[in-house]
């Protein structure tokens, strides 16, 4: 009972909240749909399909109907009637383009469709987590010295590890713009570990849109290594200039909600390995092939986003390659291939290698059209200290 008197700000924001524990939307709905009853009849109203609306008020936005199975919200929730056609429409068309949040002008979607923190616990096993940051009065840490941070309430524990987020003001060496960094930390639970350890993971940074048509702008990592080396900080990893703040806080882009002053971001993270040896068979030569998938989305995502092949193990080493969104000396978005090597031990190690990189052509079945990129006769890494990766720019 103690629920059903709550207001309905604080209705909102418990819906809101990214850590609800909850792994079935449905249940929210269920939930909001009770309280509107209960307050219809402590008013002395009629429950009809607008009273219920109107009780809810903004709360019915921060339900993540997306998030509900197609078949339940066609059989369970349009029937009810609370939603309008053009909220529907905006849901049935995301069911439609998972990967897109509405069309502008026609049907956009009106409600968040990223998952909360059981969601991603539940589809990833226990390798996935969603972190979360809320950064309150933005508008005033957007005016803060360089260096100013802000970090998540509370350190999501995962595989042994402690997972948050920050965000810190950067300026723009050439522009001189301020800019938000946007970071991932990573270090182990326990004591012990603190020595001798290293994670693999990838993550998907993300700022949350709060208009409804907007894209979430996004950013990702394929691989990331986080380790115990002394010599190079890898408790830490992310993007120094993900968005200026004057573009994050235009109006247009919708990402920033001036009437609450906010901003939201979250970073899915899966963690791929942790510290571990690993006996492959030996072998001098490998061969990559990787083809990129939604490359157009791709290129979409903000400056520094990677994305990298499945690796292949020879000589004691992970080989892939990576692409990466980077700006051309026209200042045009384009990607950077490239090829990487991490050992699989925690070893200090050299090699030398030759390497052709091969784009293969679209056209025909033949390898005349193939753009071929050949390396230098011979390519020397050194690295001491395990689990660093060596990048051979093309």
């Amino acid at each position: 009972m103690e629920f059903l008197q709550i207001d309905q700000n604080i209705l909102g924001e418990i819906f809101a909240n990214n850590y609800l524990l909850v792994n079935d939307e449905y249940e929210i709905w269920k939930t909001a749909l009770h309280w509107s009853n209960e307050k219809c009849r402590k008013n002395g109203k009629k429950r009809s399909i607008k009273n219920l609306r109107f009780a809810l008020g903004s709360a019915l936005t921060k339900i993540r109907f997306p998030r509900i199975t197609s078949d339940v919200f066609v059989k369970k929730i349009v029937p009810s009637g609370i939603l309008t056609d053009e909220e529907i429409f905006g849901i049935y068309q995301f069911y439609c383009h998972p990967n897109s949040r509405g069309t502008p002008g026609l049907y956009p979607l009106k409600f968040q469709s990223h998952g909360r923190i059981l969601d991603w616990n539940i589809s990833h096993g226990n390798r996935g987590t969603t972190l979360a940051l809320e950064i309150e009065e933005f508008s005033k840490f957007a005016q803060e010295e360089e260096e100013s941070e802000r970090f998540s309430e509370e350190k999501v524990r995962m595989k042994g590890f402690k997972w948050e987020i920050s965000a810190e003001i950067k300026t723009d060496e050439e522009s001189n713009e301020k800019c938000l960094g946007f970071f991932l930390w990573c270090t182990p639970e326990k004591r012990k570990n603190k020595e001798n350890w290293s994670c693999k993971c990838s993550a998907t940074f993300r700022i949350v849109s709060q208009k409804c048509g907007v894209e979430d702008l996004i950013g990702r990592f394929d691989d990331i290594i986080f380790n115990s080396n002394e010599k190079y900080r890898s408790d830490i990893r992310g993007f120094y200039k993900f968005i200026t703040l004057s573009e994050l806080m235009d109006k247009s882009k919708g990402l920033y909600n001036k009437k609450e002053d906010k901003v939201t971001l979250t970073i899915d993270v899966i963690v791929e390995r942790m510290k571990t040896d690993i006996a492959y068979p030996p072998k001098s030569t490998g061969k990559i092939l990787w083809t990129i998938q939604k490359l157009s989305e791709f290129s979409r995502e903000v400056l520094m986003s990677e994305r990298n092949s499945e690796t292949v193990h020879f000589k004691e080493i992970e080989w892939k390659i990576c692409a990466e969104v980077v700006k051309n000396e026209n200042n045009e978005k384009s990607l950077d291939f490239s090829l990487a090597c991490v050992p699989t031990k925690d070893i200090i190690w050299n090699g030398e290698c030759t390497a052709i990189l091969r784009f293969v052509s679209q056209k025909n079945e033949t390898t005349e059209n193939d753009c071929v990129v050949l390396f230098p006769n011979s390519i020397t890494f050194t690295v001491s200290g395990g689990n660093q990766s060596v990048t051979i720019l093309t």
